[in-house]
């Protein structure tokens, strides 16, 4: 019995040191660790600390390895952080064959598994937003001012007095239903249900990414687990029946033989339902997907907009400068593309917003498909996890003056290179990446946009702004990778009095 036991023990022995020395072995620890310990099991301790300090791990690490590599610890993988621009257009230029923009995504946000496989492996929600979404912008707007008007009328109401709101959750609901009035149309868009669990998803998405013990589950469980585990997947089972009358009607005027009909709405779920009948696809996968829609847009420029008020009323002086051009502009003009297009302060104005805040610290998901040696000399196993650090980029010296002021004229630059696309909220480069850069920018970026400048105008057109109390707004909240405006944050509105 003494020698069984001695036998086990040593198996057990023999087994710990060989895992162990395979994971010291692997080539990913020639990759500085930054945040926490690269020896096996400490690494979770470093993980944990991620998902507390996330933004100061990046930061330390992009001011100790710039211009080269660094990874940090997550529940589930290692992540490799490039910094510097000559390691940023290796994300940007190297083909999806080594370096892909797809499975990074996929795999940073859980779609294969949370979703299930076909909204990852044939994406054709993403070219309906690159084309379809993006062409019919302009036809959009009259619905997407009457869905302002009438959402910020119900959630603050324009009173003479001032009113005090927590704008984080009422500017969700806001871009929700203007978005969806586009997606899904009347009345469905103002179904108070529907709308819940459209930012129910959108929080699901986050939560499931965040958390990362999704992620922990053996890849050949993950699809029998993930309506027990995914949040987003059990909302997407929730949403259905709310949508499955409305697609019972729209069936009712799509040819069978998969022909595209005239007598059909130009929407969002239209164009999802078109694609789908072609590929025979479930009722759950075409709500998955405009989910997910949703999600790309919701998240982003809600965000966006909460930051952006908070801006205006810290400094409500600001407020007169963009109302006097909005009026200039919008009066003259209405509310069409090319109007919109013409404020140029607004412009500067939300995309200072965007780079001082951001929605994440990091940019440009990247998943190896095979073993890959950056132009550094960097070696990158396949499997790695590759993102680029977007606070750290908007915040570097290197890139931009005084980068922790908000200087909402930063980019108001000459007239002629406005004109030229230069300069404009939606224009990407290699320190400004928000939306990502190159050819895999995110294609929504022109509608959010589009969400975020009407949404901005109409409050500076109608109502007057101020935060409750004196001071700066108050910080930021940072958590693993996201970047959150302050939720208990406190906003007083009033009605726009007479000048």
């Amino acid at each position: 019995m003494p020698a069984i036991i001695t036998m086990s023990y040593a198996c057990i022995a023999l087994c710990v040191i060989v895992l162990v020395s395979r994971r010291l072995l692997d080539p990913i620890n020639r990759i500085p660790t930054v945040g926490g310990h690269s020896f096996p099991l400490l690494s979770y301790l470093g993980a944990v600390n991620f998902i507390r300090r996330g933004k100061d791990v990046i930061q330390s690490g992009y001011y100790n390895y710039y211009g080269s590599a660094f990874k940090v610890a997550m529940l589930d993988r290692w992540m490799v952080v490039v910094s510097g621009p000559e390691l940023v257009n290796d994300l940007i230029s190297r083909p999806e064959s080594e370096l892909s923009a797809r499975e990074g995504a996929g795999e940073f946000i859980s779609t294969v598994h949370s979703l299930g496989p076909a909204t990852h492996h044939d994406p054709y929600h993403v070219e309906i937003i690159r084309n379809q979404l993006t062409k019919n912008i302009p036809e959009y707007l009259p619905e997407m001012v009457d869905e302002v008007a009438a959402t910020m009328s119900e959630s603050i109401p324009p009173s003479d007095d001032w009113v005090t709101v927590k704008p984080v959750r009422i500017m969700q609901e806001v871009v929700t239903r203007v978005s969806n009035r586009v997606y899904v149309g009347l009345p469905l868009c103002r179904n108070r249900e529907y709308i819940r669990l459209v930012m129910k998803f959108t929080s699901d998405v986050v939560r499931d990414r965040t958390t990362g013990f999704f992620n922990l589950v053996p890849d050949s469980l993950k699809y029998l687990v993930r309506r027990k585990l995914s949040h987003a997947a059990r909302t997407v089972l929730e949403t259905m029946p709310l949508l499955e009358r409305t697609m019972a009607i729209r069936r009712a005027v799509i040819p069978v033989t998969g022909g595209k009909g005239t007598e059909k709405l130009n929407d969002m779920l239209e164009w999802i339902m078109q694609e789908a009948l072609e590929r025979n696809c479930t009722d759950e996968d075409i709500v998955a997907r405009l989910l997910l829609v949703n999600f790309g847009t919701i998240h982003s420029t809600a965000n966006a907009i909460n930051h952006a008020l908070l801006h205006l009323a810290e400094s409500p002086h600001h407020l007169q400068t963009l109302r006097q051009e909005a009026e200039q502009i919008l009066q003259d003009e209405g509310w069409t593309k090319t109007s919109l297009g013409k404020l140029h302060l607004l412009d500067s104005f939300l995309r200072e917003s965007q780079r001082l805040n951001g929605v994440n610290t990091i940019t440009m998901m990247r998943k190896a498909m095979k073993d890959v040696t950056l132009s550094n000399g960097t070696f990158i196993p396949k499997g790695t996890l590759l993102v680029a650090p977007q606070y750290a980029i908007h915040h570097d010296e290197r890139n931009y003056s005084e980068p922790y002021a908000f200087h909402p004229t930063r980019f108001m630059h000459a007239e002629d290179d406005r004109d030229a696309g230069g300069l404009q909220y939606v224009t990407t480069t290699t320190d400004f990446v928000p939306f990502g850069h190159g050819k895999h920018a995110c294609p929504g970026r022109f509608f959010a946009a589009t969400d975020l400048k009407v949404l901005m105008a109409y409050i500076v057109l109608n109502y007057d702004v101020k935060l409750v109390g004196k001071g700066p707004r108050p910080e930021n909240v940072f958590w693993g990778t996201n970047v959150d405006p302050p939720l208990d944050v406190e906003i007083m509105f009033r009605r726009r009095r007479p000048d």
